[in-house]
């Protein structure tokens, strides 16, 4: 191998290392992100019901490695209105993405359930995905 061949090899690998170390890395971090929802999770889930106002309980968080669901319990049916699903869903949207970029890092679908209390079959969900941050 000539002089030249041996140059573009060089660079070749000059050029590609960094990309497969950034990688690694990346995966490290969403690893270790996920790891941290989990035990989030898990802690949280000890200490409900936790009433977060007069209507609502969050009743259960699970994290499954790359959903995080939490449910609540409402006491007012107005609260669980679909015409106003939209209005919530930019809500979550802005909650979930502007309280935790690591949702985008971590590669984090979150989901809201909410369920009347009176009624179990009235539900309404609402889902934040990481490209929507």
């Amino acid at each position: 191998m000539g002089k030249v061949g041996k140059i573009i090899i060089g660079l070749a690998i000059l050029y590609t290392i960094p990309k497969i170390a950034f990688s690694v890395q990346a995966n490290d971090e969403k690893k270790k992100i996920k790891a941290t929802y989990s035990e989030i999770a898990n802690t949280a889930q000890k200490s409900l019901p936790l009433k977060i106002d007069k209507n609502v309980t969050l009743t259960s968080v699970f994290f499954d490695g790359d959903n995080l669901t939490k449910y609540f319990i409402v006491n007012n049916e107005s609260l669980l209105d679909s015409s106003k699903k939209d209005t919530y869903q930019i809500a979550a949207k802005n909650e979930t993405c502007d309280a935790n970029k690591t949702i985008t890092k971590g590669d984090i679908t979150v989901h809201y359930i909410y369920t009347l209390i009176s009624n179990p079959e009235k539900t309404l969900e609402l889902t934040v995905t990481p490209d929507q941050c």
